[in-house]
Protein backbone atom coordinates (compact mmCIF):
# COMPACT_ATOMS: atom_id res chain seq x y z
CA UNK A 1 0.00 0.00 0.00
CA UNK A 2 0.71 3.89 -0.27
CA UNK A 3 1.70 5.79 2.40
CA UNK A 4 1.18 9.42 3.11
CA UNK A 5 4.79 10.82 2.96
CA UNK A 6 3.64 13.47 5.62
CA UNK A 7 2.07 11.33 8.50
CA UNK A 8 2.89 7.76 6.99
CA UNK A 9 -0.78 6.48 7.32
CA UNK A 10 -2.82 4.80 4.49
CA UNK A 11 -5.01 7.21 2.60
CA UNK A 12 -7.05 6.76 -0.58
CA UNK A 13 -4.84 7.33 -2.84
CA UNK A 14 -7.00 7.64 -5.48
CA UNK A 15 -8.42 10.85 -4.17
CA UNK A 16 -4.94 12.49 -4.17
CA UNK A 17 -4.67 13.88 -0.89
CA UNK A 18 -4.55 12.65 2.79
CA UNK A 19 -7.38 13.54 4.78
CA UNK A 20 -5.51 12.77 8.18
CA UNK A 21 -2.63 15.48 7.74
CA UNK A 22 -4.57 17.26 4.49
CA UNK A 23 -0.97 16.37 1.85
CA UNK A 24 -1.50 16.73 -1.49
CA UNK A 25 -0.27 14.61 -4.23
CA UNK A 26 1.69 16.45 -7.02
CA UNK A 27 2.32 15.54 -10.45
CA UNK A 28 4.84 17.04 -12.92
CA UNK A 29 3.91 16.00 -16.51
CA UNK A 30 2.42 12.52 -15.33
CA UNK A 31 4.48 11.70 -12.89
CA UNK A 32 3.70 11.59 -9.92
CA UNK A 33 5.78 13.42 -6.89
CA UNK A 34 5.62 11.32 -3.69
CA UNK A 35 7.44 14.33 -1.17
CA UNK A 36 6.66 15.22 2.01
CA UNK A 37 5.69 18.78 2.91
CA UNK A 38 8.58 18.79 5.13
CA UNK A 39 10.87 17.80 2.43
CA UNK A 40 9.62 20.46 -0.04
CA UNK A 41 10.49 22.93 2.71
CA UNK A 42 13.55 21.93 3.60
CA UNK A 43 16.72 24.33 2.72
CA UNK A 44 18.96 20.88 3.11
CA UNK A 45 16.41 18.61 1.01
CA UNK A 46 16.69 21.31 -2.07
CA UNK A 47 20.04 21.66 -1.95
CA UNK A 48 20.53 17.81 -2.06
CA UNK A 49 17.92 17.87 -4.80
CA UNK A 50 19.23 20.46 -6.92
CA UNK A 51 22.58 18.74 -6.67
CA UNK A 52 21.35 15.24 -8.19
CA UNK A 53 19.15 17.23 -10.73
CA UNK A 54 22.78 18.48 -12.12
CA UNK A 55 24.52 15.12 -11.91
CA UNK A 56 21.55 13.82 -13.96
CA UNK A 57 21.92 16.27 -16.40
CA UNK A 58 25.36 16.23 -16.43
CA UNK A 59 25.08 12.54 -17.20
CA UNK A 60 22.35 12.58 -19.67
CA UNK A 61 24.17 15.23 -21.74
CA UNK A 62 27.40 13.02 -21.85
CA UNK A 63 27.55 9.63 -19.29
CA UNK A 64 29.64 10.25 -16.37
CA UNK A 65 30.79 6.13 -16.50
CA UNK A 66 31.28 4.45 -20.11
CA UNK A 67 28.50 3.50 -21.77
CA UNK A 68 29.70 -0.04 -22.08
CA UNK A 69 30.41 -0.67 -17.98
CA UNK A 70 26.60 0.42 -17.30
CA UNK A 71 25.34 -1.94 -19.79
CA UNK A 72 27.66 -4.65 -18.48
CA UNK A 73 26.56 -4.13 -14.68
CA UNK A 74 22.98 -3.56 -15.37
CA UNK A 75 23.15 -6.95 -16.85
CA UNK A 76 24.59 -8.65 -14.31
CA UNK A 77 22.53 -6.82 -11.57
CA UNK A 78 19.67 -8.12 -13.33
CA UNK A 79 21.18 -11.68 -13.04
CA UNK A 80 20.99 -11.26 -9.18
CA UNK A 81 17.43 -10.34 -8.89
CA UNK A 82 16.34 -13.79 -10.26
CA UNK A 83 12.94 -14.99 -10.21
CA UNK A 84 10.64 -11.93 -10.52
CA UNK A 85 8.26 -13.33 -13.05
CA UNK A 86 4.93 -11.91 -11.88
CA UNK A 87 6.49 -10.27 -9.19
CA UNK A 88 5.85 -6.53 -7.61
CA UNK A 89 9.32 -5.08 -8.35
CA UNK A 90 10.81 -1.69 -7.26
CA UNK A 91 13.81 0.10 -7.86
CA UNK A 92 15.20 2.74 -6.34
CA UNK A 93 17.16 5.05 -7.85
CA UNK A 94 16.76 4.58 -11.64
CA UNK A 95 18.90 6.92 -13.13
CA UNK A 96 19.92 6.30 -17.05
CA UNK A 97 16.86 3.30 -16.69
CA UNK A 98 19.79 0.65 -17.56
CA UNK A 99 18.50 -2.43 -15.24
CA UNK A 100 14.97 -1.26 -15.95
CA UNK A 101 15.50 -2.09 -19.92
CA UNK A 102 15.87 -5.77 -18.66
CA UNK A 103 13.02 -5.87 -16.03
CA UNK A 104 10.46 -4.33 -18.92
CA UNK A 105 10.74 -7.71 -20.94
CA UNK A 106 11.24 -10.19 -17.20
CA UNK A 107 7.30 -10.79 -16.99
CA UNK A 108 7.22 -8.77 -13.84
CA UNK A 109 3.64 -7.82 -12.69
CA UNK A 110 4.67 -3.99 -12.05
CA UNK A 111 7.41 -2.00 -12.25
CA UNK A 112 7.74 1.01 -9.91
CA UNK A 113 10.98 3.51 -10.43
CA UNK A 114 12.00 5.54 -8.42
CA UNK A 115 14.18 8.65 -8.56
CA UNK A 116 15.32 12.04 -6.87
CA UNK A 117 16.12 13.79 -10.65
CA UNK A 118 13.10 14.58 -12.67
CA UNK A 119 15.18 14.59 -15.72
CA UNK A 120 16.20 10.75 -15.21
CA UNK A 121 12.28 10.04 -14.84
CA UNK A 122 10.87 12.10 -17.96
CA UNK A 123 13.19 10.16 -20.40
CA UNK A 124 11.84 6.65 -19.12
CA UNK A 125 8.35 7.72 -19.25
CA UNK A 126 8.76 8.59 -22.95
CA UNK A 127 10.70 5.68 -23.72
CA UNK A 128 8.21 3.30 -21.61
CA UNK A 129 5.27 4.92 -22.26
CA UNK A 130 2.08 2.34 -23.18
CA UNK A 131 3.48 0.09 -21.14
CA UNK A 132 0.70 -0.20 -18.26
CA UNK A 133 2.58 -2.37 -15.52
CA UNK A 134 5.56 0.38 -15.48
CA UNK A 135 5.21 3.40 -13.66
CA UNK A 136 7.78 6.22 -12.66
CA UNK A 137 7.64 8.30 -9.49
CA UNK A 138 9.49 10.93 -7.75
CA UNK A 139 10.06 10.39 -4.44
CA UNK A 140 13.24 10.73 -1.12
CA UNK A 141 14.80 7.34 -0.92
CA UNK A 142 15.33 8.49 2.69
CA UNK A 143 11.43 8.50 2.93
CA UNK A 144 9.62 6.00 0.68
CA UNK A 145 5.85 5.97 1.12
CA UNK A 146 5.48 2.37 1.04
CA UNK A 147 4.27 -0.90 3.29
CA UNK A 148 4.00 -4.07 2.04
CA UNK A 149 3.96 -2.95 -1.14
CA UNK A 150 7.06 -5.06 -2.83
CA UNK A 151 7.85 -8.65 -3.62
CA UNK A 152 11.92 -7.40 -4.86
CA UNK A 153 13.54 -4.16 -4.23
CA UNK A 154 16.61 -3.37 -5.94
CA UNK A 155 18.89 -0.15 -5.48
CA UNK A 156 22.40 0.17 -7.33
CA UNK A 157 24.74 2.88 -6.05
CA UNK A 158 22.23 4.95 -3.78
CA UNK A 159 23.49 3.89 -0.24
CA UNK A 160 26.41 5.71 -0.63
CA UNK A 161 24.64 8.67 -1.51
CA UNK A 162 21.93 9.14 0.62
CA UNK A 163 22.16 11.19 3.60
CA UNK A 164 20.77 8.77 6.40
CA UNK A 165 21.25 5.72 6.07
CA UNK A 166 18.85 4.55 8.68
CA UNK A 167 15.76 6.21 7.49
CA UNK A 168 16.71 4.49 3.89
CA UNK A 169 16.91 1.04 4.62
CA UNK A 170 13.88 1.20 7.10
CA UNK A 171 11.68 2.38 4.30
CA UNK A 172 12.86 -0.26 2.25
CA UNK A 173 12.26 -2.91 5.29
CA UNK A 174 8.53 -1.40 5.61
CA UNK A 175 8.14 -1.11 1.77
CA UNK A 176 9.09 -5.14 1.32
CA UNK A 177 6.56 -7.80 2.05
CA UNK A 178 7.91 -10.41 4.39
CA UNK A 179 10.49 -13.19 2.33
CA UNK A 180 10.87 -10.12 -0.16
CA UNK A 181 14.07 -10.00 -2.05
CA UNK A 182 16.62 -6.75 -1.75
CA UNK A 183 19.52 -6.34 -3.70
CA UNK A 184 21.62 -3.86 -2.79
CA UNK A 185 24.74 -2.65 -4.89
CA UNK A 186 27.33 -0.79 -2.98
CA UNK A 187 31.03 0.67 -4.08
CA UNK A 188 34.07 -1.83 -2.24
CA UNK A 189 36.36 -0.31 -0.36
CA UNK A 190 35.87 3.32 -2.39
CA UNK A 191 38.57 6.03 -1.23
CA UNK A 192 36.06 8.48 -1.34
CA UNK A 193 38.72 11.37 -0.70
CA UNK A 194 38.74 12.04 -4.31
CA UNK A 195 35.17 13.27 -3.79
CA UNK A 196 36.76 16.25 -2.20
CA UNK A 197 36.26 19.55 -3.51
CA UNK A 198 40.08 19.58 -3.26
CA UNK A 199 40.09 16.88 -5.77
CA UNK A 200 38.29 18.90 -7.91
CA UNK A 201 35.32 17.16 -7.54
CA UNK A 202 32.15 19.34 -8.82
CA UNK A 203 29.27 18.41 -6.89
CA UNK A 204 28.92 18.91 -3.20
CA UNK A 205 26.83 15.32 -2.57
CA UNK A 206 28.69 12.44 -4.38
CA UNK A 207 29.46 9.14 -2.41
CA UNK A 208 29.18 9.71 1.57
CA UNK A 209 30.67 6.52 2.93
CA UNK A 210 32.88 3.40 2.21
CA UNK A 211 31.56 -0.17 2.70
CA UNK A 212 33.01 -3.26 3.18
CA UNK A 213 31.37 -7.16 3.30
CA UNK A 214 31.57 -6.64 7.67
CA UNK A 215 30.05 -3.14 7.25
CA UNK A 216 27.21 -4.01 5.01
CA UNK A 217 26.24 -6.64 6.93
CA UNK A 218 25.68 -4.88 10.09
CA UNK A 219 23.86 -2.58 8.40
CA UNK A 220 21.23 -5.13 6.70
CA UNK A 221 21.34 -7.15 9.38
CA UNK A 222 20.36 -4.92 11.82
CA UNK A 223 17.35 -3.49 10.12
CA UNK A 224 15.42 -6.94 9.72
CA UNK A 225 17.49 -8.45 6.83
CA UNK A 226 19.67 -11.53 6.12
CA UNK A 227 21.84 -11.51 3.10
CA UNK A 228 22.10 -14.62 0.79
CA UNK A 229 24.67 -14.16 -1.08
CA UNK A 230 27.42 -11.73 -1.89
CA UNK A 231 28.76 -10.67 -5.23
CA UNK A 232 31.64 -8.93 -5.74
CA UNK A 233 32.07 -7.60 -9.64
CA UNK A 234 32.80 -4.04 -11.27
CA UNK A 235 36.28 -5.18 -12.74
CA UNK A 236 38.61 -3.01 -15.38
CA UNK A 237 41.84 -3.35 -16.55
CA UNK A 238 43.80 -1.05 -15.03
CA UNK A 239 42.56 -2.19 -11.26
CA UNK A 240 44.96 -5.54 -11.72
CA UNK A 241 46.10 -7.68 -8.88
CA UNK A 242 49.37 -6.66 -7.45
CA UNK A 243 50.59 -10.35 -8.14
CA UNK A 244 50.05 -10.28 -11.99
CA UNK A 245 52.20 -6.72 -11.88
CA UNK A 246 55.09 -7.96 -10.36
CA UNK A 247 55.91 -10.43 -13.69
CA UNK A 248 56.50 -8.18 -16.35
CA UNK A 249 56.44 -10.56 -19.37
CA UNK A 250 53.47 -12.61 -17.14
CA UNK A 251 51.79 -9.18 -17.02
CA UNK A 252 52.23 -8.26 -20.79
CA UNK A 253 50.49 -11.55 -21.71
CA UNK A 254 47.74 -11.25 -19.76
CA UNK A 255 46.78 -7.65 -21.08
CA UNK A 256 47.75 -8.80 -24.66
CA UNK A 257 45.04 -11.84 -24.22
CA UNK A 258 42.39 -9.40 -22.73
CA UNK A 259 43.03 -6.42 -25.08
CA UNK A 260 42.37 -8.91 -27.80
CA UNK A 261 39.28 -10.17 -26.21
CA UNK A 262 38.06 -7.09 -24.97
CA UNK A 263 38.63 -5.09 -27.94
CA UNK A 264 36.97 -2.08 -26.49
CA UNK A 265 37.44 0.15 -23.26
CA UNK A 266 35.65 -1.30 -20.30
CA UNK A 267 34.38 -3.93 -22.22
CA UNK A 268 36.42 -6.37 -19.98
CA UNK A 269 33.84 -5.55 -17.20
CA UNK A 270 31.68 -8.30 -18.58
CA UNK A 271 34.11 -10.77 -17.09
CA UNK A 272 32.70 -13.82 -15.49
CA UNK A 273 32.96 -12.38 -11.59
CA UNK A 274 34.89 -15.64 -10.35
CA UNK A 275 37.67 -15.30 -13.25
CA UNK A 276 37.62 -11.51 -12.82
CA UNK A 277 38.12 -11.30 -8.94
CA UNK A 278 41.24 -13.84 -9.57
CA UNK A 279 42.50 -11.15 -11.91
CA UNK A 280 41.22 -7.80 -11.06
CA UNK A 281 40.22 -5.77 -7.66
CA UNK A 282 36.41 -5.74 -7.80
CA UNK A 283 34.87 -2.68 -7.33
CA UNK A 284 31.59 -2.87 -6.54
CA UNK A 285 29.69 -5.62 -4.00
CA UNK A 286 26.35 -7.02 -4.38
CA UNK A 287 24.39 -8.19 -1.19
CA UNK A 288 21.20 -10.12 -1.99
CA UNK A 289 19.02 -10.40 1.32
CA UNK A 290 15.74 -11.27 2.23
CA UNK A 291 13.77 -9.91 4.44
CA UNK A 292 13.37 -11.93 7.42
CA UNK A 293 11.87 -9.46 9.98
CA UNK A 294 10.12 -6.13 9.94
CA UNK A 295 12.23 -3.62 11.89
CA UNK A 296 10.83 -0.65 14.10
CA UNK A 297 11.86 2.13 16.35
CA UNK A 298 10.80 1.50 20.44
CA UNK A 299 12.07 3.53 23.38
CA UNK A 300 14.84 4.91 21.14
CA UNK A 301 16.41 1.38 19.86
CA UNK A 302 15.75 -0.64 17.01
CA UNK A 303 13.21 -3.65 17.53
CA UNK A 304 12.95 -6.37 14.84
CA UNK A 305 9.09 -7.58 15.01
CA UNK A 306 8.13 -11.26 15.23
CA UNK A 307 6.01 -12.56 12.06
CA UNK A 308 2.61 -12.13 13.47
CA UNK A 309 3.32 -8.43 14.18
CA UNK A 310 3.01 -5.32 12.53
CA UNK A 311 3.88 -1.70 12.50
CA UNK A 312 0.34 -1.05 10.58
Amino acid sequence: MILCPDCRDTFEFSLGYCDKCHWTLDSDDGINVLLSNSDKKSAMFSSYKDNYDRIGNDDLAERIQPEIYLKNQAKKLFSYCDNIKDKDVCEVGVGSGGLVQHLATAGCRSVLGIDICMSYLERLKKRYQGKDNIEFTMANAENLPFYNQFDTIVASDVLEHVLNVGNFLFGVNHALRTGGKFVVRVPLNEDINVYSKFCDCQYDYVHLRNFNKQTLNTLLKSVGFKIQKINYDGYLLYNTREYLKKYDKIYTYYEKKLRSYYKKDCSESAINNTIGRLLMKPFEMIAVCVKEKEACWKDGAIRLLDKNEATL
